[in-house]
């Protein structure tokens, strides 16, 4: 019996199937699926129903589960104190992320920290930006990297600033605003805001931007809240109203079909921060990728309209 065999089964179980098992496995979904039968074969029994969506455990697979935990458990701890003997930081890591540092940041940086340390594992958790402080409560993640504006009132958060980036103004090639350069906050009054963080498309607005119209004393005529960048650009080029995001958010969706104007207001940034819960102890792998998030230097990516790093970063 091979360990691999027991971690695919135990994946599959917690996921729900081979696909998404395959996807936090960073495996196939043939290899995943030839895992579960080769453990089947060894065992002499089903252990999963594939008949049914999401697939389910046969008795067999129930009563075989608490033992694959056991010693994935069991595997894990040993490694834990053997890295530790050797000064080393073993285990794996759940970290949360929008979807447009997901998509355009932690690919390079998620390889350069298994260069480093190849002993820890990083599973990314990819959720709505207004959901990702809820995976840190329910402990569904152990970091995560959001918009500062999203947690600055929750005083159980503690946080590192990563970097600032500018809030762009997406509209559709026919808008009034369309033929500007750039546009005032100001100039949003009246207008449909989208804005992306939330999944439920119900009316609300970011508080990246919210606080920037406050200021400004704007009523948008109407405004709602989409899941991700995408959505918004789809929105925005269906002319349903004016998009507000980052720029990263931008660069993720492109600007075909779409207008991009920068925001005059010097304080139209979104400040991009890692956080965890403050009153929690993080494991010595938690600590080692906290570490090495607040201490790169993102300007060294070459993000778009990144207008500081880590350099000038703030620490709560």
């Amino acid at each position: 019996m091979q360990l691999v065999w027991l971690k695919s089964f135990v994946t599959v179980v917690d996921r729900g199937g081979f696909v998404k098992a395959g996807l936090i496995l960073h495996r196939a979904q043939s290899r995943v699926s030839a895992d579960v039968a080769s453990l089947e074969r060894e065992l002499g029994a089903d252990l999963l129903n594939r008949q049914t969506r999401p697939v389910a455990l046969t008795a067999a697979g129930e009563a075989f589960l608490g033992h694959a935990r056991d010693i994935l458990a069991s595997l894990d701890v040993a490694r834990t104190e053997v890295a530790a003997l050797n000064g080393a930081a073993y285990g794996v890591v759940r970290l949360g992320s929008m979807s447009s540092v997901a998509s355009l940041v932690l690919p390079r940086l998620l390889d350069r920290f298994g260069r480093v340390h190849r002993a820890v594992a990083v599973e990314v958790v990819e959720v709505p930006t207004a959901s990702l402080a809820d995976q840190l409560f329910t402990r569904s993640a152990d970091l995560a990297l959001i918009s500062l504006a999203h947690i600055e009132r929750h005083p159980e958060l503690m946080w590192t600033e990563l970097w600032r980036e500018s809030l762009i103004v997406l509209v559709h090639p026919d808008h009034r605003l369309a033929a500007r350069g750039h546009v005032a906050i100001a100039e949003l009054d009246g207008e449909e805001i989208i804005t992306p963080g939330d999944g439920s498309g119900a009316g609300g607005i970011s508080p990246d931007v919210e606080h920037l119209l406050q200021a400004a004393r704007v009523r948008p005529s109407s405004s709602r809240l989409v899941a991700s960048p995408s959505t918004l650009a789809a929105m925005v080029r269906a002319n349903l109203g004016v998009g507000v995001m980052g720029a990263l958010g931008v660069a993720l969706v492109g600007q075909d079909g779409l207008v991009a104007l920068p925001v005059l207001d010097e304080h139209a940034k979104r400040r991009v921060v890692v956080a965890r819960l403050r009153n929690l102890k993080p494991s010595a792998a938690v600590l080692e990728l906290e570490q090495f998030i607040s201490e790169t230097d993102y300007r060294d990516y070459k993000l778009p309209l990144i207008t500081s790093g880590p350099t000038d970063a703030t620490v709560n």
